[in-house]
């Protein structure tokens, strides 16, 4: 019995050793990556990262700095010298491996954490989720004094949007015309000219986009046919590239023709470079330029004169593109003034989407008069190159009104919900008439069951949402 016992007691302390060891060991299968307040790793983001990817890299060292007293090293690959020999922790879409690795397979709005080595990956299908991701990997892994990560780290959440709503003040911003923004990886660029070249600031929200942190990313040349008078530009994303469409001319208006700016980066705050003009062959007046895609085929659509001297009596034209850079065909009328609320001229054309419908919005009237206005064409045919493809709506869609006068030139974006919102210039009433005055505005955009635009008024606050992003579960 005292033998049995005797075993007993000795396998119990072994195992009790062996299981000590396999803690220890388990405890040193773990990567440290602050300890005491001393580390070897950095924070590294691409330099072409925007919005919230960018954010979310600072946010992520500004939450270790208050929770542990330690700035880790953050840099960008414009500043690599910074955190050259430093291990990493690789935050977005980088040119890193680990990053790569890590993102191959996520599914939507979902994050994931990989270790790779000794390099940590903290990534997201949809940058932003990227806030959450940041948030989650402190609350998961930093402490009072030390990060430490398993070394085979390799976790992945579920994130759900939750929507809500923001009171807007309208205008949202005092001052601007021909407000053009655009979308990309929820981050909204807003597009002006500004003297003899064009301007360009971001934003996290619609209704905070601004000319505050504005950079000029191009300035044109003197003594060209494209020197000044910079009209309206528009910021476009094409096939992965950046192009800037905007009229422009030698100083005299019936020289306005419509010129391409190329993006240098994936930045477009960062410069353009001028590539040249675009044109039909008949190489009239125009303005207003933007770019439709329909069918996986790109068409010019514009403002331009019939004649060499038709001042004032502005059509809208289409062409097809060979590249984002050039037309390729004559151009084709679409529209003309047939409508009173039209006015003598159409301009401002912008491509719109709503499923498989497809429609250009424009504005009527004298853009100088409290009458300016918005209407629409839609395309009821199968070739944007015929006029008969395109039906114009018989009323304005956006007028004037005890608000607002002379709303007119848009844009349109999606809100984090899906919603689509028109951005616009117009008049207080209490402003005089003309091109003094005008300011930015936003309006939400609907549809009927049928597919047409819903009219709009002009409304001095929106109900304007947002979304913020949980886990819904670890996978």
């Amino acid at each position: 019995m005292k033998k049995t016992v005797s075993l007993i007691l000795s396998l119990l302390m072994l195992f009790n050793c062996v299981s000590l060891f396999a803690c220890k060991e388990k405890e040193e299968e773990k990567i440290s990556i602050l300890s005491d307040g001393e580390t070897n790793y950095a924070i590294y983001r691409a330099d072409r990262a925007t919005g919230a990817e960018k954010d979310a890299a600072t946010s992520l060292r500004n939450m270790i700095k208050e929770k542990t007293g330690v700035f880790i090293s953050y840099s960008t690959d414009d500043e690599y010298s910074k955190i050259e020999g430093k291990l990493e922790i690789v935050f977005g879409s980088t040119n890193r491996e680990a990053s790569s690795i890590a993102a191959e397979g996520l599914g939507e709005n979902q994050i994931r954490f990989l270790a790779v080595d000794t390099t940590i990956a903290i990534v997201a299908s949809n940058p932003e989720c990227l806030p959450l991701a940041a948030q989650t990997f402190v609350d998961e892994y930093v402490t009072e004094n030390k990060i430490e990560v398993p070394k085979n780290l390799d976790r992945t959440w579920q994130c759900v949007p939750q929507y809500d709503t923001y009171t807007v003040s309208n205008p949202i911003n005092d001052e601007g015309d021909d407000p053009y923004v655009t979308q990309l990886n929820g981050t909204y660029y807003y597009c002006w000219s500004s003297g003899n070249g064009v301007s360009v600031s971001s934003a996290e929200a619609i209704d905070k986009i601004s000319k505050e942190g504005a950079v000029k990313v191009y300035t044109a040349p003197g003594g060209t046919m494209y020197s000044g008078q910079y009209w309206a530009p528009e910021l476009h994303y094409i096939d992965g590239q950046w192009y800037i469409y905007v009229a422009a001319s030698d100083g005299e208006d019936r020289n306005h023709r419509m010129y391409v700016l190329q993006g240098t980066s994936q930045d477009p705050t960062k410069p353009f470079k001028f590539v040249g003009k675009i044109s039909d062959p008949s190489d009239k007046w125009a303005i207003d330029g933007t770019v439709l895609k329909y069918n996986d085929e790109l068409y010019f659509v514009w403002s331009g004169w019939q004649g060499d001297n038709d001042g004032g009596n502005q059509k809208l034209y289409i062409a097809h593109m060979s590249s984002p850079t050039e037309i390729d065909s004559d151009r084709v009328e679409i529209s003309r003034p047939t409508q009173s609320w039209e006015g003598p001229l159409n301009e401002g054309p912008i491509a719109l989407y709503n499923g498989d419908d497809v429609y250009i919005i424009f504005s009527g009237n004298g853009s100088w008069t409290a009458d300016y206005c918005l209407g629409y064409l839609r395309l009821t045919g199968k070739d944007p190159m015929k006029k008969s493809s395109w039906t114009k709506n018989s009323y304005a869609i956006l007028s004037r009104s005890n608000v607002a006068k002379g709303p007119g030139h848009c844009s349109v974006a999606s809100a984090p919900d899906g919603s689509q919102w028109i951005i616009y210039h117009a008049n207080l009433l209490t402003a005089e008439d003309g091109w003094n005055g005008r300011s930015v505005w936003i309006q939400r955009l609907s549809f009927t069951d049928d597919g047409r635009i819903k009219t709009m008024k002009s409304a001095k606050t929106v109900a304007m949402p947002f979304s913020s992003w949980a886990i819904e579960k670890e996978l």
